[in-house]
């Protein structure tokens, strides 16, 4: 998206143990004779001087911080009293806000079980963008190798066809395909490894 508009790109990834400092920037014994300087994050670059931001694992951030993001989202200012010779910061015309989650900001569910139910106010941020995103075909042709793609497409589909709770992601194939390239690990290998948490009765579906 940054490329395509033709703007920088930054992130941060969101937990419950980011403080408010990793948005709004430091204080730090960086001026002459050791003297307090403010820093800023890359979240206050790019508000302010244009640039697309993800919010990385949204939904596993704290609810405190995101009411930080919201007001800085929802309004073209907010103000930092730490620094104090500018406290104002206005939004730029380029600044784009876009986040990332493995839910849909209801809480966790039976997959994802570190996720944080995201309030109202945070979602409705980004309601009118909301796109759901599935593994992409392209992608996954043009880097996993060929074997290990048919093998974990037809453990996909039987995922998906009975429900099970296991995920046969993009990164699963890579890796797999980096052991075969690298050691030469063949199907009973990837199996051996991928199957190992599976019962009885969901390996049997594979048959």
């Amino acid at each position: 998206m940054a490329e395509a508009l033709g703007l920088e790109a930054y992130d941060q990834s969101m937990s419950e143990g980011i403080s408010e400092s990793a948005f709004t920037g430091w204080l730090l014994p960086t001026g002459q004779s050791g003297s307090f300087k403010y820093v800023p994050s890359p979240f206050i670059t790019a508000y302010e001087k244009g640039g697309v931001f993800l919010f990385d694992e949204i939904d596993a951030a704290d609810a405190n911080l995101l009411v930080l993001m919201n007001e800085a989202i929802a309004n073209d200012y907010f103000f930092l009293p730490q620094r104090h010779t500018k406290p104002k910061v206005v939004k730029h015309k380029d600044f784009v806000a876009i986040a990332a989650a493995n839910t849909f900001g209801a809480g966790a569910d039976a997959q994802y079980v570190g996720r944080n139910a995201l309030d109202a106010a945070t979602l409705d941020r980004f309601r009118a963008g909301l796109i759901q995103m599935d593994y992409s075909a392209p992608v996954e042709e043009a880097l996993v190798d060929p074997e290990v793609l048919e093998w974990g497409r037809k453990i996909r589909k039987v995922i998906r066809q009975n429900g099970l709770f296991h995920i046969m992601s993009t990164r699963v194939m890579l890796d797999l395909s980096k052991l075969k390239e690298q050691y030469d690990w063949d199907k009973t290998e990837w199996e051996e490894t991928y199957l190992a948490n599976w019962a009885e009765e969901e390996r049997r579906m594979l048959a």
